[in-house]
């Protein structure tokens, strides 16, 4: 027997094969390492768990006796300077955060677009419109209107007390009646004008309820002045603020820079504290919040579906080349000398679903190649059987072969019977090396053709038939291989 050879194509081939084992593999490996992970996870969420609920069983105790010592140790200077710091720390941060949300100090002070309005009141004489228009004024300044326009613009009543104001009015009007100015600022030209005009519709809502308290008068818009313009109250504020800051932070540096080590700890732990202090009332999470909760890897999934595909492949790569069944693809006459006379395909299922995939892989595999059914090709073998007979003048043929009974015994059968329609006297003959009864019946023949069935036979068992051929000096014609 010749030394056989890996045939890349088929082994890659038999790998496409085996495509539903390597789906189950992927499965069952992104399966477990997805319950690896989930595991893993599962522990350090409950180490996590663990820690944290050691922590806040002696965090705040431990706290309160670390402040309790240092205080203890400090003098009043040095506790003063400490706390000084921690005040002048908290005003920078909320002196910071009014720079940054106030709209009025986030406004151009060289540009500041500025509507004003002033109204009139005219009523029978000049002091009732007087009060009137007091009324008005008080009425504009209050909440009412503050609310009025948090709702209908979107900004906090704090913000607008710096947008809009009421002041009195120089402007002329006739007897028995008085004036007063609404200023509104906005850094939006087209919501300063809105503003403005809300006011307006709010003043008049105001005038029936005002009538009936104070008497009958009228209300007048009696002018709106846009104008776009600096305005140096709020760049002296804003300067002043700013100044502020930095007066502030040089403070608080130079404050810290001071610290001795014992004043620098009481901070630490004071700034500690502050988020406890400033949280009490809340919620505060729980452990089991704060170690969140165990997940699964996902890319431990991954890892896992492309370890089991490779460890799949890599069982069937080693089982093909280390197999001992001669396989469908093999070569009789390379493998040991005797003409290949032919290939029968193995019989199908039709009615496996799966069986489709597998048969679409083989189309595509065998797309420039002549395909036959299973009986074509055994009507095709008997010939070339035939065809070697006649050819060696052999008229009793012996088809020989490996356990014919697990698979190619149906081949033999058919065979048998469309050479003796040819005149051939056929015996078929199983397992000759391991039945005695077989290998006394290699006398009634004068050739046989071997007929083995890929899976089942093995190598070294076509090799000892093929020795005891010719010890007994029976020539072998050929082989047939069915799949």
């Amino acid at each position: 027997m010749e030394e056989r050879e890996i045939d890349l194509l088929d082994l890659l081939l038999t790998l496409l094969l085996h495509w539903r084992g390597i789906v189950v593999f992927m499965i069952a490996g992104g399966l477990a390492l997805g319950a690896f992970s989930y595991v893993k996870s599962g522990q350090s969420v409950k180490a996590q768990q663990e820690l944290l609920l050691a922590e806040q069983g002696s965090s705040s105790e431990t706290l309160a006796e670390r402040l309790d010592t240092l205080e203890a140790s400090l003098t009043e200077t040095q506790k003063f300077n400490v706390l000084s710091v921690i005040r002048n720390e908290q005003t920078y941060r909320e002196n910071e955060a009014y720079l940054q949300n106030s709209i009025w100090m986030q406004m151009d002070a060289k540009a500041v677009p500025e509507e004003q309005i002033v109204f009139g009141v005219s009523a029978e004489d000049l002091e009732t419109a007087d009060a009137i228009a007091w009324a008005y004024e008080n009425l504009l300044g209050g909440n009412g209107l503050s609310a009025y326009l948090t709702e209908k613009f979107d900004i906090d009543s704090e913000a607008l007390e710096e947008l809009y104001g009421v002041s009195k009015s120089s402007a002329s009007v006739a007897n028995g009646a008085n004036s007063f100015r609404v200023t509104v600022v906005h850094p939006e030209k087209a919501t300063c004008q809105a503003m403005a005009e809300a006011i307006i519709s709010y003043a008049k809502e105001q005038t029936e309820a005002l009538a009936g308290a104070l008497g009958e008068h009228e209300l007048l818009v009696l002018g709106q002045y846009y104008s776009e313009g600096a305005r140096t109250d709020l760049s002296d504020q804003q300067k002043t603020y700013q100044n502020n800051q930095l007066s502030l932070y040089g403070t608080i540096a130079k404050a810290k820079d001071a610290f001795a080590e014992e004043e620098q700890s009481y901070y630490d732990l004071l700034v500690k504290a502050e988020p406890q202090e400033e949280e009490e009332g809340q919620t505060e999470p729980t452990a089991e919040a704060s170690a969140g909760t165990a997940q699964v890897s996902l890319k431990y999934m991954l890892v896992g579906i492309v370890l089991f595909a490779f460890l799949y492949v890599a069982i069937v790569a080693i089982a093909y080349i280390m197999g001992s069944h001669i396989r469908y693809s093999d070569s009789l006459q390379e493998l040991y000398g005797i003409p290949q006379l032919g290939q029968i395909p193995g019989e199908k299922s039709q009615k496996k679903p799966l069986q489709l995939v597998d048969r679409w892989i083989l189309s595509l595999w065998n797309r420039n190649k002549r395909q036959f059914t299973a009986e074509e090709a055994v009507k095709l073998a008997s010939v070339a059987v035939k065809i070697a007979a006649r050819k060696n003048g052999r008229d009793t043929l012996g088809l020989i072969g490996c356990d014919l009974k697990a698979g190619a015994l149906s081949v033999c059968e058919q065979m048998k019977a469309a050479l003796e329609r040819e005149g051939v006297k056929v015996e078929i003959l199983d397992n000759v090396v391991y039945d005695a009864e077989a290998m006394e019946r290699l006398n009634d023949v004068s050739a046989v053709v071997l007929v083995e069935k890929a899976g089942v036979a093995l190598y070294s068992e076509i090799e000892q038939e093929l020795l005891l051929l010719k010890r007994q000096n029976i020539a072998v014609l050929g082989g047939v291989i069915e799949g």
